[in-house]
């Protein structure tokens, strides 16, 4: 079991089942859409998805959650990037 879960050698064949491969897509869609959410709205998706309360922040405060969201989706950005380099290689 342990074979198959991690082989000797990696090479382009997938041998898996095809169910996997398409839930794997669309963890991978879902990926990008959360990191762009993240990075392109105004609030970076913390008042408008988490319902955090910015207006009742300092500015500087807000600022500080809304920096940390668009990071947040910068590093999913990153994750789901290499998600497309593993389905583009299979």
């Amino acid at each position: 079991m342990l074979e198959r879960l991690l082989p000797r050698t990696v090479d382009n064949s997938y041998a898996g089942h095809p169910v996997a491969l398409w839930v794997f897509v669309a963890i991978t869609l879902v990926t990008l859409f959360r990191s762009l959410v993240h990075v392109f709205l105004p609030d970076g998706g913390a008042q408008a998805i988490a319902t955090i309360p910015l207006d009742t922040y300092p500015d500087a405060a807000a600022t500080a959650v809304v920096v940390t969201f668009a990071l947040w989706g910068l590093q999913q950005l990153v994750v789901g990037g290499l998600y497309v380099v593993v389905l583009l290689r299979y």
